[in-house]
Parts: structure tokens; C-alpha cells; sequence
């Protein structure tokens, strides 16, 4: 919501009452002001809140049987695997057996939401992963919860534009420096090669049998 220049987002806790019993009650966050945040950054920074909110509240309910990222997967193999390229199977489980399924096996799609894939993300690039690397792994993820959406499955609504992976650009060094090239050069010109000399004295001798 907005009011006063701000985005604020607005929302209900439990809380423990001075009698000890629970009661419910309204929270209202600022989340930033409306000249130095975009209205998809509130709603994005509002989902998050919300997410940690209804997941201390107990509000998320468990995974139906057949619904976690590991159904997911199974389905994904015998229906999608087959008809791709055996390198892309490759790199789909790849992924999978070394970053992925350890983290979001017994998940349910709908827990899956940005903040967890975040914080996934985050801390592969711990792990020094390069942001190529992590966006290869999100990529092998995004497509298996994309199928399990066509599907039916109830699945949370994250894409790359919502996320943060830090720069893809790495500063390489130049294979032949400016300093490598100017000593080639030197040496070329102190050493020069024996087919140059051997021409110039064929040069040389024509010309002194031409003047005499």
C-alpha cells in the first residue's frame, strides 16, 4: 500500500498478550519511499515478508502427496528427459544431484518462493560459483517447476528478473601484453631473421657487380 510518499506493507502477526493467551495482531512495515523504490520492488520486498510471515504463522500447508520438488523431478525425467539431447540430460542432472536436490527435495513447489531461491543463489556464489554457474543451475530448476506448473501443480511465481546473482562479467587477463609485444619487437629488430640477411647480401653483391 502507499501512503505519506511511502510503500508500506501492511499485514497480521501473532503475538503473545499480556495475559499469556495469543492474540492476532496488525502490522504495518514502511518498506521505502516511492522516489527511491519501484512499485515492483515493494511488492517483490512485500511477498518476502509475507512469505516469512504465514511460514511463522504455520499458514503453509504441507506438500500434498505428489507435490514436492522431488515429484517434480521424477515426472520431468519420464516425460521431458527423453526427448532432449543426452548432454543436456547431462547437465540437467548434474545440477540436480550436486546442488539442487539436497536443498529442495522434499519442498513443496509452493514454499519455492523468492526469497528461498534467493538465498539458494546467494549462497552457491558463497560456495565461489561463478554467476554463470548459478544461472545454469536456476535455469535446470526453473524449466523442471515450469513443467510441473503446465501440469497443474501449484507452483510459486519466480523468475530470473526477480532475483540478484552479482555481475556475469570477469576481468581475464590479455594473452600478449603491450610490454610482451614491445620486447618481440626489440628482439626482431636487434636479431634480424637469416633469410632477411641472406637477401640482403644477394642485393649487395648484384649491385657492386652491376657498377663495375
Amino acid at each position: 500500500m502507499e501512503a505519506n510518499g511511502g510503500f508500506y506493507s501492511q499485514f497480521y502477526i501473532d503475538a503473545v498478550g499480556p495475559d499469556g493467551a495469543t492474540v492476532t495482531k496488525q502490522v504495518k512495515k514502511f518498506l521505502g519511499n516511492i522516489s527511491q523504490m519501484s512499485e515492483r520492488a515493494a511488492r517483490r520486498e512485500h511477498a518476502r515478508i509475507m512469505e516469512d510471515v504465514n511460514f511463522k504463522r504455520g499458514s503453509i500447508a504441507p506438500a500434498p502427496k505428489g507435490r514436492t520438488f522431488a515429484d517434480a523431478v521424477n515426472n520431468w525425467r519420464s516425460a521431458i528427459a527423453p526427448n532432449l539431447s543426452p548432454g543436456t540430460v547431462r547437465a540437467y542432472e548434474s545440477n540436480l544431484r550436486t546442488h539442487i536436490m539436497p536443498r529442495f527435495a522434499q519442498c513443496a513447489l509452493h514454499e519455492m518462493g523468492v526469497h528461498q531461491i534467493q538465498q539458494f543463489a546467494t549462497d552457491l556464489r558463497g560456495l565461489d560459483r561463478s554467476s554463470k554457474t548459478v544461472e545454469n543451475v536456476l535455469g535446470s530448476m526453473f524449466s523442471i517447476m515450469d513443467y510441473a506448473e503446465k501440469c497443474g501443480t501449484k507452483v510459486a511465481k519466480v523468475s530470473f528478473k526477480d532475483l540478484q546473482l552479482g555481475t556475469t562479467t570477469r576481468k581475464t587477463p590479455a594473452p600478449f601484453s603491450r610490454e610482451n609485444r614491445r620486447l618481440s619487437s626489440s628482439k626482431r629488430r636487434k636479431s634480424p631473421s637469416k633469410p632477411y640477411s641472406r637477401s640482403l647480401g644477394l642485393q649487395g653483391c648484384a649491385l657492386e657487380k652491376f657498377w663495375r
